[in-house]
């Protein structure tokens, strides 16, 4: 006899599956998780080649480009104080007001002893005058009395012929003759040595005059420096002294720096030292505004890792600038023929230099991964790719923080 068997309910048969129900869910959880963005979210930026110029963004201040320190010549007391830094001054404006009563006493005394000599000269001139008059009374004497006995020769020469006068006579009054030209030949040189005696006499009077005179300037020097003046255009930087103080000789007073002619002095990082030489292009960013300049000189001393530098301004300054002034510089460094490299936005801190850092790497339409890349320089908004990347592919700039764990990202 056949049995027949009610068909199973619908509920039934569920049942049957029910292992399924329960691995299905279980495996889609061991599936790995995968974060997904947008496309039209995506701030992507492309992997260039091409030349790149190598700059170093750098921190300077500028600096006058004129400076003259003054100090004290003489120990004296600071009186008054007319000007303070920041004070605008021209080469003649007074600063300070300084005081020393001994070389006042000094160059009084200097002033006397100057005028003394200066009578004493007098006198001597005048003495010397008498003396050489005398001399040339003597020569006009020895003069005459050769001219008389010359004559007086003549005629007995003449005489001798005629038979009237004897040899004795002759011969006597030849000798007369000899002895007074013997005589002014002596008149002669005495008059002579005279002459270059009073010379000497002269010269050594005017040496201990101009002695006199020199020492007389240079304390009437030291006296005016007592009033110290700037010296130069420009402003007062730097005041170092007080009423009242007592200075030595060489004590600082003040420090005069021009304000309109100026120079840059930036800060390189040591590993960028070696790459910038004289005549390196700088461009210097004063509160916006760009002025070109170039490297004039480098320190040799490197000081807690930085070299300092002195850069030429070659354009004119904002009326702005003044000493002091802080600024940002982009020195140029080397020029790379074909360089693999990422620009970055302006300001930002995303790409780390000379080091290696995961990055997202969009690889299709749908995808992206993360990728090791190891970065170069920064150059600006350029960062130097060494290795990880390729020419034309793309890397995502604005990954959330939640996503750094994960190596892919589907894009929708």
């Amino acid at each position: 006899m056949d049995i027949v068997l009610a068909p199973a309910s619908r509920y039934r048969r569920l049942l049957k599956f029910w292992p399924l129900l329960l691995v299905l869910p279980a495996g889609w959880l061991l599936l790995p998780y995968q974060p997904t963005m947008a496309i039209t979210d995506l701030q992507l930026t492309t992997v260039q080649q091409g030349p790149l110029q190598l700059t170093s963004i750098s921190s300077g201040e500028l600096f006058s480009k004129q400076q003259l320190l003054l100090t004290t010549t003489v120990p004296a007391t600071v009186t008054a104080v007319l000007l303070r830094p920041g004070s605008p001054v021209e080469a003649d404006s007074v600063l300070l007001q300084l005081a020393n009563p001994q070389l006042d006493q000094q160059v009084q005394g200097a002033a006397r002893a100057y005028q003394q000599k200066q009578a004493v000269i007098a006198a001597f001139t005048a003495q010397q005058q008498q003396d050489l008059l005398l001399q040339q009374d003597l020569r006009a004497e020895r003069e005459a009395a050769l001219a008389e006995a010359t004559l007086e020769l003549d005629v007995h020469l003449e005489l001798e012929k005629r038979g009237v006068v004897s040899k004795i006579e002759l011969r006597r009054t030849r000798l007369k003759k000899n002895q007074t030209e013997q005589s002014l030949q002596n008149a002669q040189a005495r008059f002579s040595q005279f002459s270059q005696m009073q010379q000497a006499q002269q010269e050594q009077q005017q040496l201990e005059l101009s002695q006199l005179d020199s020492e007389f300037r240079l304390l009437q020097s030291q006296q005016q420096q007592l009033t110290v003046k700037a010296g130069i255009s420009g402003i007062v930087q730097q005041l170092d002294v007080e009423i009242g103080q007592s200075l030595t000789v060489g004590a600082p007073l003040a420090r005069i720096g021009s304000q309109h002619q100026l120079n840059a002095r930036i800060y390189l990082a040591e590993k960028y030292a070696a790459a910038v030489k004289a005549g390196s292009e700088v461009e210097l960013d004063l509160a916006g505004t760009i002025v070109r300049g170039q490297i004039s000189r480098l320190e040799a001393m490197v000081v807690e890792g930085m070299v300092a530098a002195e850069v030429e301004i070659l354009e004119p300054l904002p009326a702005s600038a003044r000493p002091a002034q802080r600024l940002r510089t982009k020195v140029s460094l080397q020029q790379l023929p074909e360089a693999i490299y990422l620009e970055q936005p302006p300001g930002s801190q995303q790409f780390m230099p000379n080091q290696s850092q995961q990055l997202f790497v969009k690889t299709s339409v749908s995808s992206a991964e993360k990728r090791l890349v190891q970065l170069g320089d920064i150059s600006g908004e350029q960062v130097l790719i060494t290795a990880g990347l390729q020419p034309g592919e793309q890397v995502i700039l604005n990954i959330p923080e939640q996503y750094q764990t994960f190596d892919t990202i589907k894009l929708l």
